[in-house]
């Protein structure tokens, strides 16, 4: 059996060579989001369902959240609530959360090439429009 003879018959034998090339198509976020209990599963679930996303910081754009995911800048919590802090760190170390004695963050998205990072915290969503009570938001 030749080379090219065994790289198509491993691509006849995986699931998705028989998937629909329109299924394949479609701009769902990879399985590894979905699985229950993860801190990915939950971003994509409160994330709006029309979220700002963009190349760049100025997230002019408004997509479904599964396109709005491809973006380098999403909006992760929904106008009027908030259901995760997310800080920036602009520089190299990533690991200044535990150098600083902080609680490990639920998710941490690094820059291969500057080494920047955000760190994600999910917290109780809390409502912050003008009918939400004081106290939870002032906490």
């Amino acid at each position: 059996m030749s080379h090219d003879q065994a790289i198509s018959l491993s691509l006849a034998a995986s699931h998705t060579a028989n998937a629909d090339p329109l299924a394949s198509s479609t701009h769902l976020p990879p399985a590894r989001f979905f699985e229950d209990g993860t801190a990915l599963n939950r971003l994509l679930l409160e994330a709006p369902y029309l979220a700002r996303c963009s190349d760049d910081k100025t997230a002019t754009r408004v997509r479904p959240r599964e396109y709005a995911l491809r973006y380098p800048y999403m909006q992760v919590n929904r106008p009027g609530m908030v259901s995760w802090l997310v800080f920036d760190l602009d520089h190299a170390n990533a690991l200044a959360w535990d150098d600083a004695g902080l609680p490990a963050p639920n998710l941490m998205v690094r820059n291969r090439k500057s080494g920047h990072s955000q760190l994600f915290y999910a917290v109780p969503s809390v409502c912050t429009t003008e009918n939400a009570r004081a106290k939870p938001i002032q906490y």
